[in-house]
């Protein structure tokens, strides 16, 4: 840099130059960043995350993890490296963000199971929930239980394999367990003659589980002579898990013959 000093006495003084050096150093580009919102592992890395910019001047940005990379749930830095085009008086410059990599979410696939009977035990038809990623599936309740009638609820835990990019989950869907028929064992009586009182003879019908007999007619009753219908409802001492249930049978009342044989009528040998 040169300097001509041109004093006012130019009587008693001559104009007089100097020089001096001066170094301009390049400048650091400024890197305009805003960490990005966290995302889900599993998520690509792409401009919404890696979207530096110079407000300085223009150039290239490299990043590092570069665009494409699916990072490790984790708190991640991400690096930019800026090249401006302008190499003669900016310098590259560095910036960095942080990220949040949250872990993915595993899908358990599940439906509602189709309707059980009261009496079947709980197996991998109803117990068929499948995952997404490799893991481990435990159900409550478990294989092999009974449950009872009524809208039961099922519910299974999953523990992924990888447990640092997934996280535990669970699911819950419905069964209905319907009540059990009651089948009656009651088989038509043998024949009887009229005058024959009912009794346990004719009135002997059983069923699988514990419950109470009501015949029509009752014990004790005569019938008419003829076929007759014997009707039975037995209501069951469980009534949460079985259902009521109601029989006939058939049965044979057949009158009395009576025989009269007249004296006369009665040949005596010699």
């Amino acid at each position: 840099m040169n300097v001509t000093f041109t004093p006012t006495d130019s009587t008693n003084y001559t104009t007089a130059t100097g020089s001096v050096s001066l170094t301009v150093n390049q400048a650091i580009p400024t890197i305009s960043w805003t960490a990005p919102s966290p995302i889900t592992y599993g998520t690509a890395l792409s401009g919404t995350q890696l979207s530096a910019t110079s407000p300085t001047t223009a150039g290239s940005f490299a990043y590092n993890p570069a665009s494409g990379t699916v990072l490790e749930a984790r708190t991640k830095t991400l690096n930019v490296t800026f090249t401006t085009t302008d190499s003669t008086n900016y310098t590259t410059a560095n910036g960095s963000v942080s990220l949040t990599v949250n872990q993915a979410i595993p899908t358990i696939t599940w439906s509602n199971p189709t309707d059980i009977v009261y009496g079947t035990a709980l197996n991998s038809t109803q117990l068929n929930a499948s995952a997404s990623v490799p893991g481990a599936l435990v159900y409550s309740p478990t294989n092999g239980i009974v449950l009872g009638a009524g809208t039961q609820t099922l519910h299974v835990d999953f523990t992924p394999n990888d447990a640092a990019n997934y996280s535990n989950t669970s699911k819950n869907v419905t069964l209905n367990v319907t009540k059990e028929n009651i089948e009656i064992t009651w088989s038509n009586p043998a024949d009887i003659i009229y005058g024959t009182a009912l009794n346990s003879t004719q009135l002997n019908a059983s069923a699988s589980v514990s419950g109470t007999f009501t015949y029509n007619p009752l014990s004790g009753t005569v019938l008419g002579s003829g076929t007759q219908t014997l009707h039975v409802d037995f209501t069951p001492e469980d009534t949460a898990n079985y259902t009521n249930a109601s029989k006939n049978v058939t049965l044979r009342n057949d009158e009395t013959i009576i025989s009269s044989i007249s004296v006369t009528d009665i040949v005596f040998d010699d």
